[in-house]
């Protein structure tokens, strides 16, 4: 590695370094502000959007779910409302296995507002 790729290395890592000891003071402190984006894409989370986010708020359901929702908080309880209110349903054929875990979700998100934090 020449003397300026080195430096230039050197000059990223430390820089990467101090991002995220900011990061963990803030955290510390009570007071880490993290948005709601997809970081593959830079945009908000919207549902039906980008697949991969569809797939992690749904095992994050099914998780909670499966937990009956014990101790979750105010802001995941709107959070989960929020997405998954406007998520279309699957366009297939009634007994496909797509619609039988949309009908699971739905019932899971019928069990939500019941839940005490």
């Amino acid at each position: 590695m020449g003397a300026e790729t080195g430096r230039a290395h050197a000059i990223q890592h430390t820089a990467s370094l101090a991002g995220r000891s900011a990061g963990a003071r803030d955290f510390e402190a009570g007071r880490l502000e993290l948005l709601n984006d997809n970081m593959d894409v830079g945009a908000p989370v919207l549902a039906g959007k980008y697949k991969g986010v569809d797939q992690a708020y749904d095992k994050l359901l099914g998780k909670l779910s499966g937990h009956h929702f014990d101790g979750i908080s105010p802001e995941l309880r709107g959070n989960l409302v929020d997405y998954y209110k406007d998520r279309k349903a699957p366009r297939s054929r009634p007994n496909n296995k797509e619609n039988t875990v949309w009908m699971k979700q739905i019932e899971q998100l019928d069990q939500l507002p019941a839940a005490t934090p």
